[in-house]
């Protein structure tokens, strides 16, 4: 690293004053020591640097351009649509859609995974979508009642089909057919039933793509991912202020050993997914 070479350039020259001035076995001696020294701040400050969480590191920032190779209109707008609270063990599943309509706004900086970012740049990022008045944005959510009735796969499908077809219905009109041709973009592997080919879809020009890790490649998906994970984290924190012996304001829901602990203990409240494994054994105890 920059930090280590300056430090053992400065290191270098003090140690050649030194052997000016000092008998050569004083000199070896104060080398070996100084050499250890500069070795083990060099290992301490790489290693702090490696193991940092990816939350707070630098990650490379997305542009739309990678959305190109799924269009096939010139003019087609593009819908990228993800998930939130797919993994957790309470509350809902909250599905974003992000597009941003045709003029010269620019990409909003900061967008990328939600994952890699830290919760104060998560927050930053959405304002700034939420600010851009050629955003298209919505967000739907299904409650911890219906995943447990028709699993969080449908689930969590469902929530983005809703947030979708919210941001097709505001969107403007098109040529003078008055269908505008649009492109959606869907994280992971699955497509809602309702955005897979058809003639209703053709006729209504909206074509859909599933794009695996496109939290992490796709600006559009992105986008919706950031949108997805504040909202859900602020539904948590609401419920953290009804069941606060559960610190849903901390894990969200998530199985971490503090929540399955506090489950171990206290059993589920209203808002567990009684059909994952954690909440089930909890109920049996």
């Amino acid at each position: 690293s920059i930090f280590s070479s300056v430090l053992h350039s400065v290191v270098v020259c003090l140690l050649r004053l030194l052997l000016l001035c000092c008998g050569q076995f004083s000199s070896v001696c104060v080398w070996v020591r100084v050499r250890a020294l500069v070795f083990r701040m060099s290992l301490k400050h790489l290693t702090k640097k490696a193991l940092r969480p990816l939350s707070q590191r630098q990650a490379p920032a997305l542009s739309r351009a990678f959305e190109a190779q799924f269009v096939n209109h010139s003019s087609s707008l593009i819908i990228g649509t993800d998930e939130a609270g797919r993994g957790a063990l309470a509350g809902p599943v909250v599905a974003a859609a992000f597009c941003v309509l045709p003029g010269d706004s620019g990409e909003i900086p900061g967008v990328r995974d939600s994952k890699a970012l830290s919760p104060t740049m998560r927050n930053k990022v959405f304002e700034l979508i939420c600010a851009d008045p050629l955003v298209k944005y919505s967000f739907a959510r299904v409650e911890c009642a219906e995943i447990d009735q028709i699993n969080i796969l449908r689930a969590s499908l469902r929530a983005m089909y809703i947030a979708t077809h919210e941001v097709l219905q505001a969107l403007p009109p098109g040529d003078p057919s008055g269908k505008i041709p649009v492109t959606v973009l869907v994280d992971g592997s699955d497509i809602p039933p309702q955005l897979l080919p058809s003639k209703a879809m053709v006729s209504r020009r909206i074509v859909t793509a599933a794009v695996e890790r496109g939290d992490a490649l796709c600006y559009s998906i992105a986008a919706a991912s950031v949108i997805a994970k504040v909202t859900r984290d602020r539904i948590m924190a609401e419920y953290h202020k009804q069941w606060p012996e559960y610190n849903f304001a901390g894990h969200k829901g998530y199985p971490t050993p503090e929540h399955k602990a506090a489950l171990r203990k206290l059993g589920p409240c209203p808002i567990h997914r009684l059909t994952y494994a954690p909440v089930r054994v909890a109920c049996h105890r």
